[in-house]
């Protein structure tokens, strides 16, 4: 459709006004909202203000206002925009012209008309229409129509807006929080929103948070100028009064968090805001597994300690740690010796291993760390490491002082894991302190045990130390410390200085002296006990009853007795290791040798068995209240007893000084030899004129000086025979000594005149006259050997001859006393010959005893049947006087057995003084020291018992069956009963050498004594009968077993390589303690079972070192 330019301009017209329009209702509009919800939101936030509304007030508010604000943009500002781009749509033509109409009266319904006319279906044909349309059109462009709308009338509505807006500008400048905190509270409906208090609630805690299953400390401070005492913090609606630290801080705990928690403070009515405490998962440790590799030296094994941390450990031990986690994204093992820095490890899921070896002392912390929370504090753990400690040794020692030949060691070793070896290290240095050899021996230990004792001894013949060098040891152990190798310990330093020759020459004097002096105070002391055993013997007899006192004087003897007996152990012991050193450091001859070792006989058999069973009886008679004629025989019995031990004493001190005295003659004379040698040695090299003149006289003065001790050694000499009772016929040889001395000296001042060839041919002189003076000292040496020797036998020969006579006297006194009665006057007679008798056999005891004092083969037994001879006697005398002839036969049958015994034993002594003599007869002219041929002692050999035993079984049943009487067959009988004493001597030395040899004899041979003795009895007493000839008969069949199983014993021995024969040890009390602890250690080791551990090993080992 085409219309002309003025429709469309009138169409144009129109459009602007309906534009306007709706700018018009949109400023209203505005105007309007603005006033209205200024209005709106200054009456709720004055309201929520003053009235402090709840949540749900408040968000009625809010749901207001904000409707209030939909409403009123939608509907006064949205709805015309939107129009205001829809002007079509929005306003039509028509409403429009009905508008502008209104407007401007001069228009009324002409541009509705025009619009009406326009719109008409047949416009566009009608001419006249669109003539009308065009003319009105014109008529209507005049009028502007846009300009019936005044935008300046919408100023009324500015009082609706202007004073709420200026009200809340005004507030907002002088009471900012009057409108802006009502109005959060009103936006932030949901949230709490309390009264200001007059002080503030600080929350001190820089973080609300706290893992699971822990506590949390929340920390508030109220600061203000009024501060109340008390404060609440409320849970979940519950109120609890928090502790009041003071200084205005409170302090809360919440136990074992679990979940989130919201919780505010209350105190005098205010209340704080809401906090909010979250709950964070903790990374935690669920189980550590240390495993615990020892390191292998100390033989432990391998264990697992389960949740371990600290520990104690021993050095070098491997840990490895299995850590079990819950949460953790990684954990970090480590050490603060290393820095910190975390040692690599491995992981598997939520395992964790580490795995290093410890050396030293340490600390260490486990690091855990979280995916979302923060790392959680390190755990720390310490390490203490054990050192391997060094090895202890505790030692002592025992030197053979008597022999010098060992060293006795005794000790302990301890060590924490184990002994490795033990070593004696020695040096020998010479007299100005220079080492000259170096050495060290091991010592045989158990390895690797903790605790231990050790015993050795240490043979000094393997390092060939001389006299007068110094021998200083230690012992070192070394323990088996695998990871810094092996430490050692060192025990004390010891010195032990070998004497010199003079020096031991010294000591043996020292000691022969001491062991004479020892003798002497025990023979005073064994007198002054017999003494007084006699005054309370005697005592006692005119006593019917003993007293308190008296048994109280019974028990001193007796205590008496044991001290004595204690004394005579050590005069003993004392006596044979002087007797050891002698042998050793200076050699007797092989007579003297002999006489020795008979002397050593007598000491054993001062004390025997019999005499402790003695003192024991005594004892248990004491304690057991007997009656006094039990107490009087067992003093009687001891007494006796003492008297023997006191003569035995004397004798054995008198034998033992002529021993010192032969011993200092034979060392004058082997000094004077040797002494002489040098004097030759030295004139033969000043002859010669080519040593040097200083030490030729050096030499000599040397010489001298030994010479001059000699003539000391001389003078000792002299009071050791002062000494003797039976003093030794010495010859004057002081002549001899001056002119020995004289050359001597003579030399001397000729070297140092330098006159070489007198000094030499006085040094020659010299040594010509002290050979000639040994000579002669040996001479007058065997001439008093010779001299003894004759007389002790004519002495020998006269007691036996005695005691044969009274013999025979006693069995013909005897046999009268069968044929007279008490009433015959013969019976008187008689027994005065009995007393003749007895004081007889008194003269053969002094006159044995005084031989017996020169002759040590005198054996003890012969002086105590002498001692049993003279108490049978005794008591038939005292029987015969008691008119007691049948006690009185016995007695005397008793004194002859007696008497014949000694005659046996006294004619061996003869035979064996006269072998001896005979032996000695071809050496009187050569030297002095040769050994006597073998078999020269008398005694039988092994071999030819059973051949003698059998001739002399032989002989008896031959004499049993011609019978006899008188003195040829009673000589006959002592020959044949003297044949087996021999017999039975050959055995018992034989029964000796076994037992020396270590063997066992048994009890087949102490049969064979006891029925040799039984025939010695019977031949003695006459009392041959079957019974003797059956004994006989088994004594030869016993003795040919015997010497068989004792040849075959030897052919074995010979067959057997023969290691060196050592001297059994005597261990001394001190070290005996760790002999037997190494003996309990040996039988320990058999019985531990293989399958204990080293722990219980030890624990064992502690155990008996308890029970030391």
């Amino acid at each position: 459709m085409i219309f002309g330019a003025t429709y469309e301009e009138l169409l144009i017209n129109l459009r602007q006004y309906k534009k306007k329009y709706y700018l018009n209702r949109l400023v209203r509009g505005s105007l309007i909202s603005i006033g209205l919800i200024s209005s709106i939101f200054l009456v709720l936030a004055l309201s929520e203000h003053f009235g402090r509304f709840n949540s749900f007030v408040r968000l009625a508010f809010l749901i207001f206002l904000l409707g209030s604000v939909a409403y009123t943009l939608s509907s006064w500002v949205l709805i015309p925009i939107i129009k205001l781009f829809q002007l079509d749509k929005a306003l039509s033509n028509e409403e429009a012209a009905k508008q502008i109409g209104s407007l401007f009266p001069e228009i009324k319904d002409k541009l509705v008309n025009t619009l009406q006319l326009q719109a008409q279906p047949d416009t566009q044909t009608n001419a006249l229409i669109l003539a009308s349309i065009q003319q009105k059109s014109n008529e209507l462009n005049t009028f502007e129509f846009a300009g019936g709308i005044k935008l300046s009338e919408n100023r009324k509505y500015a009082r609706f807006v202007l004073p709420p807006i200026f009200l809340i500008i005004i507030l907002l400048f002088i009471i900012p929080g009057l409108l802006t905190e009502s109005a959060n509270r009103i936006i932030k409906y949901n949230n709490q929103f309390l009264v200001p208090a007059p002080f503030q609630f600080n929350l001190l805690n820089k973080k609300l948070s706290a893992y699971k299953n822990q506590d949390l400390e929340i920390n508030l401070e109220l600061a203000g100028n009024e501060i109340p005492d008390q404060c609440y913090i409320i849970v979940r609606k519950q109120r609890y009064k928090l502790k009041h630290q003071g200084d205005g801080k409170f302090s809360y705990e919440f136990k074992n968090v679990q979940r989130i928690e919201n919780f505010s403070f209350e105190a005098a009515g205010f209340l704080s805001q809401q906090y909010e405490l979250e709950v964070d998962v903790k990374p935690d440790i669920r189980g550590v597994d240390m495993i615990l590799q020892y390191p292998a030296y100390i033989h432990k094994e391998s264990e697992s300690i389960k949740n371990g941390g600290n520990l104690s450990i021993p050095e070098g031990t491997t840990i490895t740690w299995n850590i079990e986690t819950v949460y953790a994204e990684s954990l970090e093992l480590s050490f603060k010796k290393d820095k910190n820095i975390p040692i690599k490890g491995s992981k598997d899921g939520s395992r964790f291993s580490f795995k290093k070896t410890i050396l030293q002392d340490d600390q260490y912390s486990l690091q855990l760390n979280a995916t979302k929370s923060a790392t959680v504090d390190p755990i720390q753990y310490s390490l203490t490491v054990i050192k391997d400690q060094y090895p202890l040794i505790r030692v002592e020692e025992f030197r053979d002082s008597t022999l010098m030949e060992e060293i006795t060691f005794g000790g302990s070793l301890s060590d924490d894991y184990g002994i490795k070896k033990l070593q004696l290290q020695y040096s020998i240095k010479s007299k100005d302190k220079n080492i000259v050899k170096k050495g060290l021996k091991p010592v045989g230990i158990e390895s690797n045990k903790s605790n231990q004792t050790f015993y050795f001894t240490w043979h000094l013949d393997s390092i060939k130390i001389e006299s007068g060098q110094e021998l200083e040891y230690y012992l070192e152990v070394f323990d088996n410390d695998g990871i810094n190798g092996s430490k050692s310990t060192k025990s004390a330093v010891f010195t032990w200085k070998i004497p010199t020759e003079e020096e031991l020459n010294q000591e043996l004097k020292s000691a022969s002296s001491s062991a004479s002096n020892q003798f002497q105070d025990v023979a005073k002391q064994a007198q002054q006990l017999q003494k007084e055993m006699q005054q309370l013997e005697e005592r006692l007899k005119t006593k019917k009853q003993l007293t308190w006192q008296d048994k109280k004087a019974m028990e001193d003897m007796v205590k008496k007795n044991q001290a004595l007996e204690k004394e005579l152990e050590q005069l003993k012991e004392n006596f044979k290791k002087l007797q050891e050193k002698q042998n050793k450091f200076d050699p007797a001859s092989q007579a003297l040798a002999e006489k020795m070792k008979q002397l050593e006989k007598l000491m054993n058999e001062l004390l025997d068995e019999e005499t402790k069973k003695m003192m024991a009886e005594m004892e248990k008679l004491l304690k057991e209240n007997a009656n006094k004629e039990e107490l009087d025989k067992a003093l009687k019995n001891l007494t006796d007893k003492d008297k023997f031990l006191e003569k035995e004493i004397e004798r054995n001190l008198e034998i033992f000084k002529q021993m010192q005295f032969d011993r200092a003659l034979e060392n004058n004379i082997q000094k004077l030899d040797e002494l002489a040698k040098k004097q030759e040695d030295l004139a033969e090299k000043t002859l010669d004129q080519k040593a040097p003149k200083d030490a030729l006289q050096k030499e000599q003065e040397q010489l001298n000086k030994e010479f001059d001790k000699l003539q000391e050694e001389m003078k000792n000499l002299e009071e050791l025979n002062k000494e003797l009772e039976d003093k030794k016929p010495l010859e004057d040889l002081k002549q001899e000594g001056e002119e020995i001395d004289q050359d001597m000296e003579k030399s001397s001042d000729e070297l140092q005149n330098n006159q070489s060839k007198k000094a030499g041919a006085s040094q020659k002189s010299a040594a010509d006259k002290m050979k000639k003076l040994s000579s002669k000292m040996q001479e007058m040496q065997q001439e008093m050997q010779e001299a003894e020797a004759t007389e002790n036998m004519k002495n020998l020969r006269q007691i036996l001859d005695n005691l044969l006579h009274v013999s025979f006297d006693e069995e013909a006194l005897m046999n009268e006393f069968k044929k007279v009665r008490q009433s015959d006057p013969r019976y008187i007679s008689l027994g005065q010959q009995q007393l003749k008798l007895k004081d007889d056999s008194k003269v053969i005891k002094d006159s044995l005893y005084a031989l017996a004092k020169r002759v040590p083969q005198i054996e003890a037994f012969v002086t105590k049947e002498v001692v049993a001879m003279n108490q049978y006697m005794d008591a038939a005398v005292q029987h015969i006087k008691e008119r007691r002839p049948d006690l009185a036969a016995a007695d005397q049958q008793y004194a002859m057995t007696s008497m014949n015994n000694l005659a046996l034993m006294l004619d061996e002594v003869l035979k064996q003084m006269q072998q001896q003599m005979a032996a000695s007869q071809p050496k009187m002219s050569g030297a002095q020291c040769n050994k006597p041929k073998p078999g020269s002692s008398g005694k039988p050999k092994s071999g030819k018992m059973g051949d003698m035993q059998k001739q002399l079984s032989e002989r008896i049943e031959q004499l049993k069956k011609n019978g006899g009487s008188g003195k040829g067959y009673s000589e006959e009988l002592a020959k044949l009963a003297a044949e087996q004493e021999r017999i039975r001597k050959g055995l018992q030395e034989m029964e000796n050498l076994m037992k020396e040899q270590g063997g066992k004899p048994g009890n087949d041979l102490k049969k064979l004594n006891e029925m040799m003795e039984q025939t010695e009895r019977d031949l003695v007493n006459k009392n041959i009968t079957n019974e003797t000839i059956m004994r006989q008969r088994e004594i030869q069949t016993r003795l040919l077993e015997a010497e068989k199983s004792i040849r075959e014993r030897e052919w074995d021995n010979t067959r057997e390589s023969k290691a060196g024969v050592q001297k059994p040890n005597t261990v001394p009390p001190s070290l005996e303690k760790y002999l037997k602890t190494k003996e309990k250690q040996l039988e320990l080791i058999k019985t531990i079972p293989p399958s204990y551990t080293p722990y219980y090993k030890e624990e064992i080992d502690e155990y008996f070192k308890v029970l030391e």
